[in-house]
């Protein structure tokens, strides 16, 4: 559901981009990030001989405030280092991921978290069930009202302490939603026909939260999955 979401988001954007000229801005804008000291990037223009080419620049790049030495990028470097990345992260996909998403399936059923949230679970639905018959009991004036708020405290105290035990094991076991974004990316990768020719910025919305900047010529892919790619720039 959340690829399909951003797929959907992605291609009315395209449109609404194309019609403007700037689809290329929308692509990496706010995403590109510098990796010494964490300013976005922003987008210049610059005229050469072939034409117009554009590069993302730190703000702070030697500034008095900021003294950051990170240099300014061609965004076309940007894009085809991410078409390198995204080749090597495919061709070793299954080698990479999926030992991973065994091992923290593997860490959550050693940890019991399934069994101990079903039954959880278990008791809620019967509590629930005991507060229903009070209150018919009560309306039906078949208990008094001492009773009555005597044993709705009891079940109330007993719901809250499965709500707070259910808090904690979902603390335990929060890395379930890093276990759905390592078998997208998967899905993802698996799916795409053949090697990246040229740059894909569907497949980058899908793929990438943000790229970062480092001072010796390298990028940083970080994938919304939680995965990290570094790739230097050719």
């Amino acid at each position: 559901m959340r690829l399909q979401q951003i797929k959907e988001h992605r291609l009315g954007h395209r449109a609404r981009m194309k019609s403007c000229g700037n689809e290329g801005a929308y692509i990496l804008s706010g995403k590109v990030v510098c990796g010494e000291c964490g300013r976005a990037f922003i987008r210049k223009k610059e005229q050469r001989q072939k034409g117009v080419s554009i590069k993302w620049r730190c703000p702070g790049h030697r500034s008095e405030a900021c003294q950051c030495y990170t240099n300014e990028i061609w965004e076309a470097d940007i894009k085809n280092t991410f078409v390198n990345a995204f080749n090597t992260l495919k061709e070793y996909a299954d080698e990479i991921l999926d030992p991973v998403i065994r091992g923290m399936k593997k860490m959550q059923e050693t940890n019991g978290l399934h069994e101990a949230l079903d039954t959880l679970n278990q008791k809620k639905l019967e509590l629930k069930e005991q507060r229903h018959i009070l209150r018919q009991l009560k309306a039906n004036e078949c208990i008094d009202s001492a009773l009555y708020f005597e044993e709705s405290r009891k079940i109330e105290r007993e719901l809250s302490r499965c709500r707070s035990e259910e808090k904690q094991l979902y603390s335990r076991g929060i890395h379930q939603d890093t276990i759905t974004g390592l078998q997208a990316t998967l899905h993802q990768l698996q799916g795409y026909d053949g090697k990246m020719q040229a740059f894909d910025g569907d497949q980058f919305i899908l793929l990438v939260r943000e790229v970062s900047v480092g001072k010796e010529r390298e990028l940083g892919f970080h994938l919304r999955c939680g995965l990290n790619l570094y790739e230097p720039v050719l």
